[in-house]
């Protein structure tokens, strides 16, 4: 029996080493445990995840896998099936690398090492075990412990390597979203024949019909759900079927994400391998994949040609009958926009959340395909049905901040500046970051302008104040995100950042023109500010009233303070202040020198300064006065 092979994509990686005392199982699963796996449970079914080198034209590089132990577990069991290469099922003798990160965002970005792994110690065509203790670092927000298990292979440019294994987890597990992974079933040797086929060399039954299932985890409604599926070798050994130029992938240059160089724009595929008929003969031309894919040889041929099915909650199915083929990806894209066949393979009236499926059927034996999904593909139990995983989220994030009038221009609340009452702030969140809002909360500011939001997950949040609940007489001078969006701040909750303070400024917009000491004296009520900085001291509104009551008695310090207190209410009321500033930093100056009650009686610089900030106060240096 001859077996045709297959090709895959190089990489260039390096993963750093790291010594870890661990507890190593080898050989077949502890009784009464229960795992998560990925592609799939059976050990004699030939599905597995793939890494090959040059040769082979793998068109991933490492493989990312995301796994969790719960809170009362002491440790998390990292399982591989087959994880030698060079036995059953494999080709060549690179070791792959396996190594597990703490990652306690959930998210892949871990990078302490907890545990490393060679495929030399692992067995051939059995399961190999390492029990880790849960360390503090993977820690997550609800206490659960977060990993990433990095597959990698330490020599992509060794010629025809080709490592398939199994993972199993005692936890969940899932893989690392928008990165590509491989895989296969192989048929490399007389010993996996007679696994695949158990009365070999007749070839039923088999333990493989060429079907896969891979399941993806929608948390929430999308508009749009594209998957790409790569290398599928669409067209038949004979070039009775072909593959076509799919018309809503791009086919002026590969996918920006593509890793190696064996990739090739997609269009109409070609391949070297020639048409032949059932007897070997050419027949003239070239097929579109290689290895063809339905291939010439019985064995590894599973008919009809290989396509899939997309199947969302609710049952409804979305086919590809026309995959990728040699070395190209190819995008499937759903949509609930208006159908439009250039950027869409079908509209859909909705994209619910929930578990889609991905089905594939045809796969031919020792063909290497790859999938690159945008959810996550859920490992599944030993009866091949999908398991959610644990996840990192938190609900105990904040958003909280005050809503105030801004005075002194320097984009902070500072003493004095009074927060605006029973102002409408709105929140909405976008969980996935795709821009869809997934949820809206609304509150009001209580008597200090202070707002919160509580009881908040992990997500891209966007706070805006509702301006018709303020007086018309404001503007937007501050906000934490700067006011290019006045009135509007958006900021992200994450596990390392669950509370985050947004403050908003308003400065009144004074249209009626300065008013005098006297004005102030006798209208409290009418204060922009609860107290003000004279000097190098702090004053009270009603220690400010005070001075501004007080007969000077000769006493510039008083004079001074006296006329100071209005123009920094006028200024705080929305006054012009390019023409005093100058004079109000000088007067805080001489009243750090001399506080307020020092008795000073006579002093030229002083008497100028007064004298510019009472002419301000009357409406004679720069702006319109209203007693």
């Amino acid at each position: 029996m001859s077996v045709i092979y297959c090709r895959s994509h190089s990489i260039v990686r390096t993963v750093a080493a790291a010594v870890v005392t661990l507890f190593i199982v080898g050989g077949s699963a502890i009784a009464q445990k229960h795992y998560v796996y990925f592609p799939s449970a059976r050990t004699d079914d030939g599905r597995f995840l793939s890494m090959a080198g040059t040769g082979l034209n793998t068109l991933n590089e490492d493989i990312v896998l995301k796994v969790a132990s719960p809170a009362v577990s002491p440790a998390i069991e990292i399982g591989v099936f087959d994880g030698e290469t060079g036995g059953r099922w494999d080709m060549g003798t690179v070791q792959m690398q396996y190594a597990l990160y703490a990652d306690p965002a959930g998210d892949g970005t871990g990078t302490q090492m907890v545990g490393q792994w060679s495929g030399a110690d692992m067995p051939d065509n059995g399961w190999f075990a390492a029990v880790v203790p849960n360390v503090a670092a993977a820690r997550g927000g609800n206490g659960d412990y977060f990993y990433k298990l990095v597959v990698h292979n330490p020599d992509p440019q060794a010629s025809m390597t080709w490592s398939n294994f199994k993972v199993r987890i005692e936890g969940t597990l899932v893989t690392m979203i928008d990165k590509p992974f491989a895989y296969t079933a192989p048929l490399n040797s007389y010993p996996d024949a007679l696994t695949i086929f158990p009365n070999y060399p007749t070839l039923v039954p088999t333990t493989y019909d060429g079907g896969w299932s891979f399941f993806l985890n929608n948390k929430l409604p999308k508009t749009s759900l594209t998957i790409w599926d790569g290398d599928m070798d669409y067209g038949s050994y004979d070039c009775t079927t072909n593959d076509d130029d799919d018309p809503d992938t791009p086919n002026n240059a590969v996918p920006a994400w593509v890793v190696g160089s064996e990739t090739v724009v997609e269009g109409i595929a070609t391949s070297t391998l020639p048409c032949v008929n059932a007897s070997g003969e050419a027949t003239g031309g070239t097929t579109t994949a290689n290895p063809a894919d339905d291939a010439r040889n019985i064995a590894v041929r599973r008919s009809p040609n290989v396509s899939y099915e997309v199947i969302a909650p609710g049952g409804m199915h979305y086919a590809n009958s026309n995959p990728s083929g040699n070395k190209e990806w190819e995008a499937f894209t759903l949509s609930t926009a208006a159908f439009n066949r250039s950027v869409m393979d079908y509209h859909a009236d909705s994209l619910p959340a929930g578990v889609y499926q991905v089905k594939i059927s045809g796969v031919d034996m020792s063909n290497l395909n790859g999938w690159r999904f945008p959810l996550e593909a859920l490992g599944v139990d030993s009866t091949g049905a999908p398991v959610l995983p644990i996840v990192p989220e938190f609900s105990n994030g904040s958003i909280a901040g005050t809503i105030y009038y801004e005075s002194t221009g320097n984009t902070a609340q500072d003493p004095g500046e009074p927060g605006i009452p029973s102002v409408t702030v709105n929140l909405s969140v976008d969980y996935n970051a795709d821009g869809v809002i997934d949820a809206t909360y609304t509150t009001d500011t209580d008597v200090n302008g202070a707002y919160t939001f509580s009881g908040l997950k992990a997500g891209s949040y966007t706070v805006s104040v509702d301006l018709g609940t303020l007086s018309d007489d404001v503007v937007s001078v501050f906000d934490t995100d700067g006011t290019s969006t006045p009135s509007t701040s958006m900021c992200t909750l994450t596990l390392a950042s669950r509370v985050r303070v947004e403050n908003f400024g308003y400065k009144r917009i004074n249209s009626t023109g300065t008013r005098t000491r006297g004005y102030w004296v006798n209208h409290p009520d009418n204060w922009p500010v609860t107290s003000m900085r004279l000097g190098d001291v702090y004053y009270s509104k009603a220690e400010a009233i005070g001075v501004l009551q007080r007969p000077t008695r000769g006493d510039l310090t008083y004079s001074l303070a006296a006329q100071l207190i209005a123009t920094k209410l006028n200024l705080a009321d929305g006054c012009d202040a390019s023409c005093i500033a100058t004079y109000v930093a000088d007067a805080d100056y001489w009243l750090g020198r001399y506080p307020i009650g020092c008795n000073l009686k006579n002093n030229n610089t002083v008497n100028a300064i007064q004298a510019k900030l009472d002419d301000y106060n009357n409406g004679r240096l720069c702006v319109g006065h209203m007693n």
